[in-house]
């Protein structure tokens, strides 16, 4: 089992994800930046060039490696858990009315 965490949002931007992150009182602190070209095969059923913001997300339950991607305008946050499971319910709450469910995707 990963211990990376994705949370598909319908964010149009890194700002309204951080926005988010924000209102449930954690900070993304940026780390640095990643661009990568078009993959040759579909991920998710989405192609296109993806850019990334690795960070860490820090909130009352300490700190946590973490990034942001967009591929073809689609938005997730991506948080390791390291054996921290209370921070995935937190950060449910804290995405709460802005996930996509990518199951539904695969039918189209």
């Amino acid at each position: 089992m990963s211990p990376d965490v994705h949370f598909h949002l319908d964010c149009k931007s890194f700002e309204e994800c951080i926005a988010l992150l924000s209102k449930a009182k954690m900070e993304f602190v940026e780390i640095k930046r990643e661009h990568f070209e078009p993959l040759p095969v579909p991920v998710h059923g989405l192609t296109g060039e993806c850019d990334r913001i690795i960070g860490t997300l820090r909130s009352s339950r300490g700190s946590h490696k973490c990034y942001l991607q967009s591929r073809a305008q689609h938005f997730s946050f991506v948080v390791t858990l390291e054996f921290r499971l209370a921070i995935q319910d937190d950060l449910t709450k804290a995405f709460a009315g802005h996930l996509k469910d990518y199951r539904k995707r695969a039918k189209v």
